[in-house]
């Protein structure tokens, strides 16, 4: 008996783990290493008359990095977990049982590279004590790895018609590629116990407030509330599947972290470029995905119209500067390389802010890398040989004129300069951003100003559908 309901439980399990280890977006590259998720504790070996009548899960993103290991690749990024149940026997009887807590992928398959990975730190608290645990290990299902699988077990003695609290902690190290940290939770395990789940809340805590521009709340399906640092999902009577599985992804701590330095930088000196080019290169950062594409959420479009905007500042604080020029073809170049309507006004500019850095550093290894990649795929854009580069369609005076510090015209006086409030600019997006879901990605269409290089070219930006490789 015990036999059968463990190899039951594991088929369970595996079906879990390849629906939700797999839940990141079909991608024709390899995925990210994946890792172990938590997940609602499951009963013993009988039939149960135990009801989770509410749990809450707390996922307390952290604000470091865990030390990489040489040969790891993607995040690494990680969060604590707390998970608390209160559990009701709503039988006659005593039950004493030795539940059960996944320290690896159930499945067998790991994290799709021959690894096992688990969980850290896991410890069980029943009724405010600390309850020793033992490593329960079964056969690897998947066929692939002969490593044993670990749980953790734990006895509670759950008395006829009262209440147990259960809390388990752990870490777990998040998966997704930089810029994202990719959390999971699974709530399918609740469906061991009796009935449904009475009432349930997760957290997703994050080291500073939460927001659509840092949580993606338009790829999870679930109705989060944010609440200071806290993205809040609720439920009631919850008859777990795996459509209740928790999937979030969050833009890494340590980019968004430089997003928040930058804006309070600019704002206590609003004159000091060095820390607009920081805000801009973080924000630039925030939305660039993984194959170079930009976001295309809302608080991405955000981001970006900030962006757009930080660089600016930049070039009119220091014309002549390295930093400004080089970031905004960058960025112009995200947005246009993946668009198959190409704006010929806005590659000119991209190309005369490129051709600008090029002649303040022409040995820098980021710019000339990609130059190198615009001119194998763009000859008659870029031109790049022994030499180094040329740009056929920028002129000297073109260059020069860009690195001029901007007219300026009716400067405030003495007494209105004292008097004034530093205003951090921003780009305002036109009428609100249509957005609908097309094949695999979203198409959003927006009205954005694009000024560059002292030219204000207003167009119609569409962002672009996502090309997969």
């Amino acid at each position: 008996m015990k036999t059968k309901r463990i190899r039951i439980a594991l088929c369970v399990f595996m079906l879990i783990a390849v629906l939700t280890f797999g839940i990141s977006k079909v991608q024709a590259d390899m995925a990210p290493p994946a890792q172990p998720t938590g997940a609602n504790v499951i009963p013993g070996e009988e039939r149960t008359q135990v009801r989770m009548v509410a749990e809450e899960v707390i996922i307390e993103v952290q604000p470091d990095l865990l030390p990489a290991e040489s040969n790891e690749w993607g995040v690494q990024d990680w969060a604590k977990v707390t998970a608390s149940f209160d559990m009701y026997n709503t039988g006659t009887l005593t039950e004493k049982m030795d539940a059960r807590f996944p320290l690896m992928n159930p499945s067998g398959f790991g994290d799709g590279y021959g690894n096992q990975p688990e969980v850290k730190d896991f410890k069980v608290v029943v009724e405010d004590q600390t309850v020793h645990h033992t490593i329960l290990t079964t056969d690897n299902p998947s066929g692939f790895d002969e490593t044993p699988i670990k749980w953790a077990t734990f006895p509670v003695t759950f008395k006829a018609l009262q209440n147990v609290h259960i809390t388990v902690t752990y870490s777990v190290k998040a998966t997704g590629y930089p810029p994202f940290a990719e959390f999971g939770y699974i709530l399918e395990t609740g469906a061991g116990w009796k009935d449904t789940i009475g009432k349930g809340k997760i957290i997703i805590r994050l080291p500073y407030d939460v927001s659509a521009q840092n949580f993606l709340v338009e790829n999870d399906d679930k109705p989060y509330i944010f609440s200071g640092n806290d993205a809040v999902y609720t439920f009631s009577d919850l008859e777990p599947d795996q459509a209740s599985n928790i999937h979030v992804s969050l833009l890494e701590p340590v980019i968004w972290s430089q997003v928040l330095d930058g804006r309070q930088r600019v704002e206590a000196n609003p004159s000091d470029a060095q820390a607009w080019a920081a805000l801009a290169e973080g924000l630039r950062l925030s939305i660039t995905q993984p194959k170079g594409w930009l976001r295309e959420d809302n608080g991405g479009i955000e981001l970006y119209s900030e962006c757009l905007a930080a660089y600016e500042k930049v070039n009119q604080l220091d014309p002549a500067g390295f930093d400004g020029h080089f970031g905004l073809g960058r960025l112009i170049w995200s947005y246009m390389s993946f668009r198959t309507d190409i704006d010929k006004q806005i590659i000119q500019n991209m190309l005369v802010e490129y051709a600008t850095a090029y002649s303040i550093d022409p040995n820098n290894e980021e710019l000339v890398t990609e130059l190198g990649w615009i001119s194998s795929s763009f000859p008659d854009w870029i031109i790049g040989d022994e030499a180094g580069f040329t740009f056929p369609t920028v002129s000297d005076e073109a260059i020069l004129e860009n690195k001029k510090p901007a007219l300026v015209l009716n400067q405030p006086t003495a007494a209105e300069k004292a008097t004034e409030v530093p205003v951090i600019p921003t780009r305002i997006i036109t009428e609100g951003v249509i957005a609908e879901k097309r094949g695999s990605g979203f198409s959003c269409c927006s009205s954005i100003a694009l000024p560059l290089a002292g030219v204000i070219g207003v167009g119609f930006l569409h962002f672009r559908r996502k090309k997969e490789y």
